[in-house]
């Protein structure tokens, strides 16, 4: 917990709104008293399993947290954040059996935030502020083609994640599949990688457009917290043990889509501003 505190009181909270400031602090509460309780009512197998319940989920999601509230007021300072974030959170994500999540946070959102901290820094910087970006919106033409590419996309890896499935289950000794939860739960054979591949999809696509600092970036996180909820969700349905760790996730989550609403506003406004 003295971890959790040390990283929050870290915030500074200088130039944020009253609505930024609430969100960050109930989230936070959230992640805090649900690591609290639940680590306490259900006692830790072992270190790793202490170590996941007490520092990495907690510090993962709020740092999470900070790092997309910081994204929504147009905060080069995000890119920090969300590097310690893609590397806790692929580590849960690699415990929990999402294979895609994993991948995508430790191979593609990792080295990603050095390349989306240069563009921001060299092409997007507000003239006047050396940490806020001026934002934009894409024209018809670019969001048609983003639409295609990301419907290809979405199709093509979650095939890809059904076929490595077996291997990573077989080869990589894990001991259950998250796909394999998600067909007992719904009977859907497929649906556990096509959910997983449109979440990967969805944030590939999403990362690039906040690199090049386009407020349509907003609606692709929209969709990938809404169904990362519902993916999260299913994990504790088949594994209740598992509410220890993944509660202050779902919590993250959620503090992720009621940012996302608020990022789609203020970047569609402030774009519009600065026309």
């Amino acid at each position: 917990m003295d971890t959790i505190l040390t990283i929050y009181r870290k915030i500074d909270f200088s130039g944020w709104s009253s609505f930024e400031k609430k969100l960050v602090s109930i989230v936070v509460g959230m992640i805090m008293a649900a690591t609290f309780y639940f680590s306490y009512t259900t006692p830790s197998k072992d270190f790793s399993s202490w170590l996941m319940n007490w520092v990495i989920s907690p510090v993962a999601s709020i740092t999470g947290i900070i790092c997309v509230v910081l994204v929504a007021k147009e905060n080069i300072t995000n890119y920090y954040w969300g590097f310690v974030n893609a590397l806790l959170y692929g580590w849960v994500a690699w415990v929990s059996g999402y294979y895609g999540d994993w991948i995508l946070n430790w191979f593609f959102f990792l080295p990603f935030q050095f390349i989306g901290w240069y563009m921001w820094k060299k092409y997007h910087l507000n003239p006047l502020s050396k940490i806020y970006i001026n934002p934009k919106i894409m024209n018809k033409t670019g969001i048609a083609i983003t639409t295609i590419i990301s419907i290809l996309a979405l199709i093509g890896f979650g095939i890809f994640l059904s076929g490595v499935d077996s291997w990573f289950v077989t080869v990589m000794k894990r001991n259950a599949s998250i796909y394999e939860s998600i067909t007992k739960v719904t009977g859907i054979a497929l649906l556990g990688p096509i959910l997983d591949s449109s979440t990967e999809v969805l944030q590939i696509i999403g990362q690039i457009l906040m690199a090049m600092a386009f407020s349509q970036q907003w609606l692709f996180w929209i969709l990938t917290n809404i169904i990362t909820i519902f993916m999260w969700g299913i994990v504790i349905v088949e594994d209740p043990t598992s509410i220890t760790w993944v509660t202050p996730i779902i919590i993250m989550w959620v503090g992720f889509l009621v940012n996302s609403f608020y990022g789609y506003y203020k970047w569609t406004k402030d774009a519009k501003e600065v026309k």
